[in-house]
């Protein structure tokens, strides 16, 4: 009940991701200029420099990590489809700036139904317990099963993961 090329673009652009860089402006302006002794508690001081000094690397390794509805996403589209839309789907003017256009479709509808199809059938691309509810046969509902599924990849999710994995400091928890 849609363009089966506005659902694979989706589903492409769902796959992108955005380099997180970290910031630690605060703390060094706090440790230049000498205003890390205005926190009075020498554990927090301590504990803030280790998690600014040690985890800054944790955390740049975390996002290098490829999540795996990308890599099946990716694994999934046809080079034709991607080389595509990195020429005309998207633009990125600034480094801090990145735009998705709306675009005409490199392929046929049929052509563009066929790898949608190829992204439903892949049993890898939700997670077992999303994948109960709904089956591959109910396309519209399995869709948006998927679709719900990558919204609730949130930057806190991420956080969250690097917390979990790297800080051991009750303080950040």
């Amino acid at each position: 009940q849609g363009s089966a090329w506005k659902t694979v673009l989706a589903f492409y652009r769902a796959s992108q991701l955005w380099q997180w860089v970290t910031s630690d402006s605060t703390y060094q302006e706090m440790r230049s200029g000498g205003e890390l002794g205005l926190i009075r508690d020498q554990h927090l001081r301590d504990a803030l420099s280790q998690y600014y000094l040690e985890n800054g690397s944790g955390t740049a390794y975390l996002f290098m990590l490829q999540p795996e509805y990308r890599k099946l996403v990716r694994g999934l589209t046809p080079s034709k489809v991607a080389d595509h839309i990195w020429a005309k789907c998207w633009q990125q003017p600034k480094p801090s700036e990145q735009y998705l256009i709306d675009c005409e479709s490199p392929i046929s509808e049929a052509e563009a139904q066929a790898v949608l199809d190829a992204y439903l059938k892949d049993p890898k691309l939700l997670p077992e317990n999303w994948r109960v509810a709904v089956t591959p046969k109910d396309q519209a509902r399995y869709a948006r099963q998927v679709c719900d599924f990558i919204a609730g990849m949130t930057d806190r999710y991420a956080l969250d993961q690097h917390k979990r994995l790297f800080d051991l400091d009750p303080l950040f928890r």
